[in-house]
């Protein structure tokens, strides 16, 4: 029916030509818009599939499917099923692949009506040869790297139950050196080092990179069961892209990103639980009372003095003294105490659990990770622990030729610090005769429920009582972390792409320590409750911009890369104190209540880096590979003039075992020869080094003080960043259808313009100044082989060893003195680099130190009675060489002992699978070091004040080779070869009372220290069992596996002291970890 307000339209009433084209338009607009959809979505289809080990036929979670020549990709779920979405209708090209499998292409017909399967059966192929591998700015075939690196896989990351990512790479890489931070305390950050040290002032740690951002603050705060996999990164041609933060290595982290295969709308749910227990890994054999009580009566008859009770023991010693030698004493007193093992009150049974819930969802193109995880360890010190909680959102979509991507994680982390050192020091050196509870009369008080704890253990003014200490002093540090990596990535079309990436990192640490007025320092309780607390944030970015193009031209491949970036990085430090608190619980908080508030103290620090960096990968024929790198940095940190620096490389590689004449060498199934050579830097100049800078000082004027500022040091605009020019060969190779394969490197490190303070003349009125002088070199090689034992054929076990071997030698070629060594620093021409002695004094590295000292030859002896009086000793007392024959022992006479330094690094890696079982175990071996044995004298003064090592002492009744050790009567003429032979006569001098022997400055006192180190060390046992998915279904779970592990639980060393990677008397014990725990899938 026609509206009655508008004609019909009619021949009388036609419509007018401009309304006509209008409705054609937009309606033809739509109507092409729906027919062009609908024609795409009709030459689209979709690929299902699985992927499986081909040996075992067991999925292959988190492998990666991608249709060559789009941007259409997934991940299999732990079903080993992935889903392709959207793929163009034609035949298409697929690739699967996945680290430790070689990967496979296979073409496949896509018909857009209808869904297609394609599945895949991946062969195990050694890491070193195949699959892809994480690069700077990107990814690559392993068999198409022209430089050297070294891979972690995921399995192998998940067998390690800890909080800390570098712990997985421990014994995993060769070149690469993971130790404790210099005490075993939990949630300390990891030392590591990449093909040795090179910097003597500068740092030595490598660049950490997580999903393709650098990082400005460490990465202990990740969470290791987010991680995909670990790369580092170790020759020029793979580090040269990071320029002038290359040259200490570069290891790249990849976090999990989700898992296609997932049904859409679907959510995977998994969950990890673990409990574990710890205990010290060694205890070092201290003398217990009795044994004590008769060292101190003889170290009284060596100095003349009575023997008798009264003469050698305090009144507060004579119970347990008298409970361990008499009789009648023992009878009256049934259960008194003959002394404290004090090592054994400072420990406990530590715990760990960790708890870890991960969500998965897919929904077409969309996938979206939520991470959610839990570690809690109890420390085996009292006082000491750690717990981290850590969350991470992942969430990555493409639509069309747009893949925008991004990952937040934030943690929250808290180590209870306590006493550390300072209470394992006291723990040591404390006078096992002495009690650590008030007894009140009952001479068995070493544990009291209503006692209260002693300040000092013995009358001695100068030892605490550690379980005091630990009571009344308290150290945490709280750190909490934001950090995030985005992307966005556009394809451009004819292989261009353009790519984005946002990197921002939030960091915020407290530092909070608090003593009790009855903490003792110097002897004496300070009197009054002080705290400190210092606040540090950090605010760093990075924003990249990267041009890629992959092209290909017959037989010429090519992977060109340009980016261009910026890096910033604010930190600030604020820092409050306060003395005579009211009361310990307030600990830090509320300093203003104290009534002598010290002035706060802030600083802050500012860089900035910007970067041009281009690179070409150029492929021949698949054989002849070529890399071409350059990098353009430049600094804040440095002065106008030096603020830019140009690094380049180049790679080559030829992969051999491709050419025709290798086919008569059948047992030769892999063989690639690569080298590369560049330049890398270390920017670790702190901001403002380059600025003099203000020091606040006060000046007379007049009658009063005045206040003014002064210049803090000389300026010096000439500073630039360390470099390191590199050269490395390598062969890659497979034998016998890998059933042998690996990879072998050697390489040479020259740095140049080591940073170094030179000394100046006071008439400067300076005393040194931060040059450029100076160079060190490393030179190396290193191995990684594995063998497939038993291939895992129809359901048989399969069984894999790594090897991995590494050498390193680093020395000093020249200093800011010319080819003068410093002796001071332990810096010496041809030696290699010394980095700190001294724990109280940073830097300080147990691993990284030169020994020069004097040469231990033993025990004078009583033969030798004449000729130790010309050196002012005695029989008994430490004998070293006098080098330059002047009858006297000076600084003249000492020699460089040794070095801590491993001539070798070993480990051993071994799994096996044998129908729902695994097991594995990893071994490693630090080889050919000079051990500084610091217990041989630290902890042996043979001193009537502290504790020693259950020892064989000098004594002379023992040494002078008589039928009789209570008196001196050996036969005449017994030479002091023969007397040095007797057991304990040549190895620990005599106790001594009265003074200190060695005595605290005795040059000699640290000779008998140095001996031939090496040990080896179990650092993982695992043993696994997967049950069958009908029985895991019975308790609705899809996938469930239980396990048991042991972390480093032994070590086989001849060191006296806790652990041989720690170096120092007073460090605590390290510890061996038993976890059981199991893999939940729903």
């Amino acid at each position: 029916m026609d509206s009655p307000h508008r004609p019909a339209a009619s021949p009388s009433h036609p419509l007018p030509p401009r309304l006509v084209r209008e409705v054609l338009m937009r309606h033809g607009l739509l109507v092409l818009t729906a027919l062009c959809a609908a024609l795409r979505l009709q030459a689209q289809g979709r690929i299902t599939g699985t992927v499986t080990d081909s040996a075992t036929a067991r999925p292959i979670a988190g492998a990666t499917v991608v249709v060559l020549g789009t941007n259409r990709t997934a991940a299999t779920n732990t079903s080993g099923a992935y889903v392709i979405t959207d793929v163009p209708a034609g035949t298409r090209q697929v690739r699967a692949r996945f680290v430790g499998y070689a990967s496979v292409t296979q073409s496949v017909a896509v018909d857009a009506a209808s869904g297609t399967t394609l599945d895949f059966r991946l062969v195990a192929a050694p890491i070193q040869l195949e699959g892809l591998v994480v690069v700077g700015y990107g990814t690559q075939e392993r068999r198409d790297l022209t430089g050297s690196i070294g891979s972690v896989t995921p399995q192998q990351i998940a067998e390690v139950p800890t909080s800390n990512p570098m712990q997985a790479i421990q014994a995993r890489v060769a070149g690469v050196d993971v130790v404790a931070g210099g005490s075993y305390r939990p949630g300390i950050p990891m030392n590591v080092t990449v093909r040795g040290i090179r910097s003597i002032a500068a740092g030595n740690g490598p660049l950490y990179v997580v999903d393709g951002v650098p990082l400005a603050g460490g990465i202990e705060d990740f969470n290791p069961a987010t991680i995909q996999s670990i790369e580092v990164l170790k020759d020029a041609s793979a580090t040269a892209v990071y320029g002038s933060r290359g040259s200490n290595g570069v290891i790249l982290i990849t976090t999990r990103r989700g898992a296609a295969g997932v049904p859409d709308n679907t959510i995977r749910v998994s969950y990890d639980a673990q409990y574990g227990a710890q205990s010290a890994l060694n205890l070092v054999d201290m003398m217990n009372g009795p044994e004590t009580v008769a060292e101190r009566r003889a170290a009284a008859e060596a100095a003349g003095r009575p023997t008798g009770n009264a003469s050698v023991f305090t009144p507060d010693e004579l119970p347990q003294v008298l409970c361990a030698t008499d009789a009648a004493y023992q009878a009256a007193h049934p259960g008194c105490s003959t002394g404290t093992d004090w090592q054994r009150s400072v420990l406990r049974t530590g715990a760990q659990q960790r708890h870890q819930l991960s969500l998965t969802s897919v929904a077409g193109a969309s996938r979206l990770t939520l991470t959610g995880s839990y570690f809690d360890q109890d420390g085996i010190t009292l006082g000491q622990g750690y717990r981290q909680y850590s969350g991470t959102v992942s969430f990555e979509n493409t639509y069309q030729r747009l893949r925008v991507g991004i990952t937040v994680t934030g943690t929250r982390s808290v180590a209870d610090i306590g006493p550390d050192a300072q209470l394992w020091g006291e723990a040591l050196a404390n006078n096992p005769l002495g009690l650590p509870y008030d007894s009140a009369g009952v001479p068995s008080a070493t544990t009291c429920g209503v006692c209260t704890l002693k300040l000092k253990p013995t009358p001695d003014p100068l030892r605490v009582n550690p379980l005091r200490e630990e009571d009344g002093f308290v150290r945490q540090q709280t750190r909490d972390r934001l950090f995030g990596a985005a992307f966005a990535e556009l394809q451009l079309g004819r292989g261009f792409a353009y790519r984005v990436n946002f990197g921002p990192d939030l960091g915020n640490r407290m530092d909070g320590q608090f003593q009790g007025a009855n903490v003792v320092f110097n002897g004496t309780p300070i009197g009054n409750a002080q705290a400190q607390r210092a606040d540090v944030e950090e605010f760093a970015y990075t924003l990249d911009q990267l041009l890629t193009w992959n092209g290909n031209l017959r037989n010429h491949r090519f992977d060109v890369t340009a980016l261009y970036g910026i890096q910033s990085d604010n930190t600030t430090t604020d820092t409050v104190a306060a003395q005579n608190l009211p009361y310990d619980s307030q600990l830090w908080y509320n300093l203003g209540t104290g009534e002598n508030p010290q002035p706060p103290r802030s600083s802050l620090s500012v860089w900035k880096l910007a970067s041009y960096m281009g690179r070409i990968n150029y492929t021949f024929k698949n054989r002849y590979l070529l890399t071409l790198t350059g990098r353009y940095d430049g600094s804040s940190r440095l002065a106008a003039g030096h603020k830019w620096s140009f690094f380049p490389s180049i790679g080559l590689g030829w992969q051999i075992g491709d050419e025709p004449f290798m086919r008569r060498f059948g047992f030769v199934s892999a063989l690639k020869l690569r080298a590369s050579a560049g330049t890398t830097g270390n920017t670790s100049i702190a901001p403002y080094q380059t600025w003099g800078g203000l020091d606040r000082t006060r000046y007379n004027c007049g009658a009063a003080a005045c206040l003014g500022y002064r210049p803090g040091q000389i300026p010096n605009p000439d500073l630039v960043w360390e470099r390191t020019a590199q050269l490395d060969v390598g062969v890659d190779f497979g034998l016998f259808h890998d059933r042998i394969s690996g990879t072998v490197d050697g390489y040479r490190q020259r740095t140049s313009d080591l940073l170094l303070s030179r000394s100046l003349p006071p008439s400067t009125g300076f005393t040194q100044v931060l040059q450029n002088v100076g160079k060190t070199e490393n030179r190396g090689w290193e191995a990684s082989i594995t063998t497939v034992n038993l291939p895992g054929r129809e359901g048989g076990p399969r069984w894999t060893t790594d090897l991995s071997l590494t050498h390193n030698r680093n020395f000093i070629v020249s200093l800011a003195s010319g080819a003068a060594d410093d002796i001071g620093n332990r810096w010496f021409i041809g030696e290699p680099i010394n980095i700190g002695t001294n724990p109280a004094i940073p830097p300080y590295d147990a691993l990284r130190q030169v020994f020069y000292d004097y040469e231990y030859m033993g025990i004078w002896q009583l033969a030798d009675s004449a000729v130790a009086r010309r050196y002012g000793q005695k029989p008994g007392d430490i004998r070293v060489r006098d080098i330059n024959g002047d009858s006297a022992i000076t600084a003249a006479d000492r020699v460089i002992r040794g070095n801590t330094y491993p001539k070798l690094l070993a480990s051993v890696y071994n799994h096996l699978t044998w129908g729902r079982f695994d097991v594995s175990f990893l071994l490693q071996g630090r080889l050919g070091y000079t051990m500084n044995d610091a217990f041989s004298s630290a902890a042996t003064k043979l001193f009537e004040r502290f504790n020693n090592l259950n020892v064989q002492y000098w004594t002379p009744e023992k040494c002078d080779g008589g039928p009789d050790p209570t008196k001196l009567d050996g036969p005449p003429g017994i030479t002091a070869a023969q007397e040095a032979a007797i057991p304990g006569c040549n190895s620990y001098w005599s106790p001594s009372a009265g003074r200190e022997n060695p005595l605290y400055n005795d040059p000699n006192s640290a000779s008998p220290a140095y001996r031939p180190g090496g040990h080896w060390r179990m650092r993982n046992i695992t043993v696994g069992y997967t049950l069958p998915a009908s029985v895991a279904g019975h308790f609705r779970f899809a996938s469930l596996r239980i396990y048991a592990q042991a972390q480093d639980p032994f070590v086989f060393t001849s060191y006296y002291g806790y652990d041989p990677e720690a170096g120092s008397a007073a460090t605590p014990p390290s510890y061996r970890t038993l976890i059981i725990g199991a893999n939940v899938g729903f």
